[in-house]
């Protein structure tokens, strides 16, 4: 481990109290995402939760969820500042993005638009439940990210808008938002409505320049969009809840500009000019409907939560004349877009009884009934690229804990039985127009947690678990790239489930001086999933032993009644068999593994004025192949940011500036790559003023 991880860890070992009172109790508050509604206290792992305060100081500088993530989750990569959230990750493994629940990801298809689901103004708070788990099933091989939108709770209006430019202050570099929440308690029914509208200019690095488009992923730059929140709560009785959510949303890019490709050689970053790309541009639209009833007394003292969900999830790449395109019957050079569909439909059934048989057990257990349906077309063609899999989930889970005095022991169990359905199909020209025979293949894996929790005294606390996720390969990716006669999709070894077993050792502390976190963590596969560039750019899955293991730390030192200042790290290390030896011996790249990282922040509040100010070190990192020769480098970069709010009375302004140094720098993945296409540079300098008026 390295010197720095240690010195945090006596830093936060240090046990007296520096300043009283105050301000923050994460350890009690309630975690929905962790089945049965536990305090933070009962689960043995890292937990992250992103407070409505801490989104308000947050989006002030920057709408991105992603770019919230990475300022106050340990662990999360650099944010892509881009529409696709590619070489993004938590613990160097795909978190399972959830609203209110819903899965958000597409672990079938996975086009790396998870984070661009729902606008930051309908959500009241972020939980992070970092590590391989299956609380919620498929794909959360790196932990959770459990979105939990605003709820009514008294009548009220608020209106709100903002503009936002780069330092040069010209039109094509503004953007602005508008957005409205209203609520109203009818009787038992309250009812709460959101409406959010964004548009956004173009993005400039701190040289001025324009930053490159992404054709095919697509941007958040020079794109607009919609977000319809609705909920409605009816309390029956005091026992009795029923809840109806529904998020549509909506993101487009414009397409008004196209890509000048970079030169990484004189370290001169792409850029973009006004032209036509063809076809339509990029988009995500999503519809998350869910439908919510709690009873807190169904019957033996039982509590029941039962949740029904659909997920509809559309999104377009950009187009272009790539040579996977390419098929003689359609003419030279042509020019084509995909297209990813997917539809979730699930049932989860969670049963809750205290002091079970008169012991100071807790016994958790549950059903979950889970559906995905998903393929990828190219849209202008409407040939198929990857065929509809559906992917059937029947998963009943127990799960115990025990409270023997100061310690709480946790276990728990959940079998997985899955049955992935493809169909028969032809691979395009390009990977050989195979036919392909489709199968069902079936898996059924019981995917296995233990921890325990160790209040030492009132604040601090010691956590170890054991744990594992379960995910797949990505499939479609996988079936597309079938590029060899005679495969039979029943015995394919690539679509194997991967297993990742996570261990985790960590202290909590709560109490009159600060809060904090600190976890020694391992995460391994034996099969695991790797995404490679194949010579035309596209990613391909290999099937190879993974592992990575690290160190992180979220700390807050109260200063005074008003104040924090704060730390988070993350160290870590991640690694591959590169020869099918069974030993991990080559650097994951970027795009699979995020380079450590840390953030100092302070931020108070002074009567009316509250403020942040964040400064987030990216460090400098070598790959290595498992010969030990570099094949990559990334150097390390340092942004400041700037959060300022004056709340007088019904009125609210606020003014937050992103990269506030104006530090010209090169994105962590488009560095790795060192593809003159994609050698892009991270934003500019930016200014974002917003005003709210409450009713």
């Amino acid at each position: 481990m390295r010197k720095s991880s240690l010195a945090l860890l006596v830093v936060f070992a240090f046990h007296a109290p520096l300043f009283a009172d105050t301000q923050d109790d994460t350890e009690h508050l309630v975690v929905t995402a962790s089945r049965g509604d536990k305090p933070v206290s009962s689960i043995p792992n890292m937990v992250t939760i992103i407070s409505a305060e801490d989104l308000k100081r947050q989006s002030r500088v920057n709408d991105d969820l992603s770019s919230i993530l990475a300022q106050l989750v340990p662990g999360f990569s650099p944010p892509s500042q881009q529409l696709s959230s590619r070489g993004e990750s938590l613990r160097g493994r795909q978190p399972l993005y959830m609203i209110d629940g819903v899965p958000q990801s597409n672990p079938l298809r996975d086009g790396s638009r998870d984070a661009h689901t729902i606008d930051i103004s309908m959500i009241e708070r972020i939980e992070v439940i970092q590590g391989a788990n299956a609380l919620h099933g498929l794909g959360a091989s790196g932990g959770i990210i459990n979105i939990v939108t605003k709820t009514p709770s008294e009548d009220g209006l608020s209106l709100h808008g903002g503009l936002d430019s780069s330092d040069s202050f010209n039109g094509k570099g503004m953007g602005y938002n508008a957005g409205l929440t209203g609520a109203k308690v009818l009787g038992n029914t309250r009812l709460l409505m959101g409406l959010e509208y964004r548009d956004r200019g173009l993005f400039y690095d701190a040289d001025g320049r324009t930053l490159g488009t992404n054709p095919t992923q697509g941007d958040l730059m020079d794109s607009h969009s919609a977000d319809l929140f609705t909920k409605v709560v009816h309390q029956f009785d005091a026992n009795q809840q029923l809840t109806f959510s529904l998020n549509a949303f909506e993101l487009k890019n414009r397409g008004d500009f196209v890509a000048v490709p970079g030169d990484v050689a004189s370290n001169t970053p792409s850029s973009s000019v006004r032209g036509d790309n063809g076809g339509k541009p990029a988009h995500n639209k999503v519809a998350t409907y869910s439908l919510d009833y709690r009873h807190g007394d169904i019957f033996w003292g039982q509590q029941l939560h039962a949740q029904l969900f659909y997920q509809d999830f559309e999104g377009l790449f950009g187009g272009g004349s790539y040579a996977t395109y390419q098929d003689p019957a359609l003419g030279p050079d042509y020019y084509d877009q995909s297209r990813i569909n997917s539809q979730k439909t699930g049932l989860k059934l969670t049963m809750v009884k205290d002091a079970l048989l008169e012991l100071p057990v807790k016994l958790v257990y549950g059903l979950d009934l889970y559906r995905d349906k998903t393929d990828q077309d190219l849209a202008r063609s409407g040939r198929t690229w990857v065929p509809q899999n559906r992917y059937d989930n029947l998963a009943p889970y127990l799960q115990l804990d025990w409270q023997l005095g100061p310690v709480l022991l946790t276990g728990g169990l959940r079998h997985e039985k899955v049955d992935l359905h493809i169909p028969d199909y032809q691979t395009l020209y390009s990977y050989g127009a195979y036919q392909v025979k489709g199968g069902t293949p079936s898996f059924s894996e019981t995917m296995k947690n233990v921890g325990a929790s160790w209040q030492i005294d009132p604040q601090w606390r010691l956590f170890a678990s054991y744990s594992q996720g379960f995910s797949m390969p990505d499939v479609g990716r996988v079936t597309r790239g079938v590029s060899e006669p005679g495969v039979s999709i029943a015995n394919y070894l690539v679509l194997k489930p991967i297993i990742t077993d996570n261990r985790e050792l960590g202290l909590a502390y709560q109490g009159d001086w600060g809060h904090g976190q600190v976890s020694l963590w391992k995460n391994d596969s034996d099969l695991g999933s790797r995404l490679v560039a194949g010579s035309d750019g596209v990613l391909e899955v290999k099937r190879e032993a993974t592992e990575v293991h690290g160190f992180s730390a979220d700390l807050g030192l109260y200063v005074g009644e008003q104040s924090t200042l704060g730390v988070v790290y993350s160290q870590l290390d991640g690694r591959y068999d590169s020869n099918g030896d069974g030993d991990v011996d080559a650097d994951l790249d970027a795009a699979n593994v995020s380079p450590d990282s840390l953030t100092v922040y302070f931020d108070s509040t002074l009567a009316e004025l509250d403020w942040r100010l964040s400064a987030s070190h990216y460090f400098s990192k070598d790959f290595k192949s498992g010969s030990g020769v570099t094949t990559s480098r990334f150097d390390g970069y340092t942004l400041v940011n700037l959060s300022l709010g004056y709340d007088i009375g019904r009125q609210q302004w606020s003014l937050g500036v992103d990269n506030l140094l104006d530090k010209q720098y090169i994105d962590y993945l488009a560095q790795t790559l060192a593809s003159d296409d994609n050698y892009q540079a991270g934003r500019g300098r930016n200014w974002r003023l917003g005003y709210r008026y409450q009713f």
